[in-house]
């Protein structure tokens, strides 16, 4: 598979709920009570890390059943996100994710770890703006009791 192709593709509503919810979930004290999918956009900001609602059921998938990571082994290493615009409530949005990168690295306990940087892009659905790109960085760990290249194992 290229590199630049795009994997996957899905469309999300920001709704105020959601919005309400992963604010709450993550310590916002700016949300306000009685939220309904009425909130106007101007009286709720969404936080920047909101993305990841949308995003991460889709990345499993593509790291899991795609790539076949060991989901035992997988650390999150970094993320982060390029903002154009801020998202509103109110804005239906399109992600195209891909694999940017994926490599190998010798661990310090022995071993190759795989690293797998994807890449996220979130655009308005009816005009193609680019909202905001997001970049993950998903790390596999080598497997318990190999040394080196991988090629002996502990009895244990």
């Amino acid at each position: 598979m290229a590199q630049d192709d795009f994997v996957f593709e899905f469309r999300y509503p920001i709704q105020a709920l959601k919005v309400a919810e992963f604010a709450r979930a993550i310590g916002e004290d700016q949300v306000p009570s009685g939220v309904d999918d009425r909130i106007e956009s101007e009286d709720m900001p969404v936080p920047p890390t909101f993305p990841i609602v949308f995003t991460t059921p889709f990345l499993e998938v593509m790291l899991v059943d795609l790539l076949k990571l060991d989901r035992s082994r997988v650390l999150h290493g970094e993320q982060e996100y390029v903002y154009r615009r801020p998202l509103r409530i109110g804005d239906r949005v399109v992600a195209r994710s891909r694999i940017a990168e994926d490599f190998h690295k010798a661990g310090k306990r022995g071993g190759q770890m795989r690293f797998v940087v994807t890449e996220t892009e979130i655009r308005d659905e009816a005009t193609e703006e680019l909202i905001a790109t997001e970049r993950a960085t998903t790390i596999e760990t080598a497997p318990r009791g190999r040394i080196d290249k991988g090629v002996e194992e502990d009895e244990a």
